[in-house]
């Protein structure tokens, strides 16, 4: 009975690090402000986000192709890893960042269709270290001062492309044309 249990513990401890050893989840979305909706001839604002439940080293935007047609797309931030936060999607606790934000300046009315990006990342990945010691001093709390090996896992996703409705601008009433200083006939 001694040896199953023995046996069984061992199998147990070197099965389950093989276990946690799984790739990082890597999700990307882009975001309209105003819920999709804009006038012509007014800007709204794109954000990329990115997100995932390793921290996030560094990552790359690939936004080459910028043409979005019926419109135009200007970029006024490049998002920095250093300024991650954790947020919660679906219950799930995620490191979210700002990858980048553009402005969207459509110049036709009806539907303008974002691309959709792809984006990089590099994880960083923490395990400790498998050497197990009982220092004499310390003797249980040890676990605490075990030092951890960061390696980096590279993953890769897209955002999907989305739609913005592009709506004309609603006309002005006779005095709001008077209190704006125009002549009219």
């Amino acid at each position: 009975m001694k040896q199953l249990f023995l046996l069984l513990s061992v199998l147990l401890m070197t099965c389950t690090p093989l276990a946690a050893r799984t790739t990082g989840e890597l999700l990307a979305r882009t975001m309209v402000a105003n819920e999709g909706r804009v006038v012509m001839g007014d800007s709204t604002l794109v954000s990329v986000y990115l997100y995932s439940d390793r921290p996030i080293h560094s990552y790359r935007l690939d936004d080459r192709r910028l043409k979005v047609k019926g419109g135009r797309l200007r970029c006024i931030y490049r998002g920095d890893s250093r300024r991650q936060s954790l947020t919660r999607l679906n219950g799930k606790p995620y490191y979210a960042l700002v990858c980048a934000q553009y402005v969207l300046t459509p110049s036709k009315k009806g539907r303008t269709t974002l691309p959709a990006w792809a984006v990089k990342a590099e994880l960083i990945e923490e395990t400790a270290t498998t050497q197990r010691r009982i220092d004499p001093f310390f003797g249980p709390f040890d676990s605490w001062f075990t030092p951890t090996e960061r390696k980096l896992v590279k993953g890769k996703t897209r955002t999907k492309a989305v739609t913005v409705e592009v709506n004309e601008a609603p006309r002005k009433t006779i005095r709001q044309l008077k209190s704006s200083g125009k002549n009219i006939i």
